[in-house]
């Protein structure tokens, strides 16, 4: 009798055991279960902000493209060759903002490279009122903030003038100043930091104050 009731015993600790063993395992394997499923969400929800904000930032482009289209007579369509042509013609007629227009919408950099390079800038900016409308400024500034490394002195220098001209009582500028300027001054402070003995820290500093006090 006494027999039996030691083996129960054994085996009522084995199984006890095994059970404490199983549970230890399978809270291990919930715990890892849950790290990866927490991990996922994260970064779903990473994906999911990027392309909301990727989104956003397309659609004050367009928007701010869209709005120079409205002033455009004839869209922007051609060769880069064919419209350096048509861009210095419109120089020739003093007729500065469609020129800046016609560059600006043609999604090409190198073009409004070309027709900043060929206008003085007090031509454009030291006028009442502003010889650029604000959604060619707006379009310029954001144009602008990217490849800083790349024609500085000059992208600077328009962005400058660009930003000082800004109206926030005009209903373009008044709804796409605030994303466009927060990002020039993001870009700004990101290749400052990234380049600190960049020969145009001062200017850059300048733009960057600029462009915060509007914010």
């Amino acid at each position: 009798m006494q027999f039996a009731v030691d083996s129960l015993q054994t085996s009522t600790k084995s199984v006890q055991a095994l059970a404490s063993s199983m549970d230890s395992a399978m809270t291990k394997s919930f715990e890892i279960f849950g790290h990866r499923i927490l991990e996922q969400l994260k970064s779903l929800v990473k994906e999911e902000i990027s392309g909301v904000l990727d989104e956003h930032k397309s659609c004050i482009s367009n928007s701010v493209m869209e709005a120079m289209r409205v002033g455009a007579m004839t869209p922007s369509i051609g060769t880069p060759y064919n419209m350096e042509m048509e861009i210095e013609q419109y120089l020739k007629q003093e007729d500065y903002n469609k020129a800046f227009q016609e560059a600006l919408t043609a999604a090409d950099l190198s073009l409004v490279i070309f027709v900043c390079e060929k206008v003085n800038p007090s031509v454009l900016f030291d006028t009442t009122p502003c010889a650029l409308e604000q959604p060619v400024l707006l379009s310029l500034i954001q144009q602008f903030s990217n490849e800083l490394e790349n024609k500085c002195e000059l992208k600077l220098l328009y962005l400058k003038d660009a930003v000082m001209n800004l109206d926030s009582n005009h209903h373009v500028t008044k709804e796409h100043m605030g994303k466009i300027l927060e990002s020039l001054c993001h870009k700004l402070k990101s290749h400052m930091t990234s380049n600190p003995g960049d020969p145009y820290l001062r200017e850059m500093r300048i733009v960057h104050m600029m462009a915060q006090s509007f914010l």
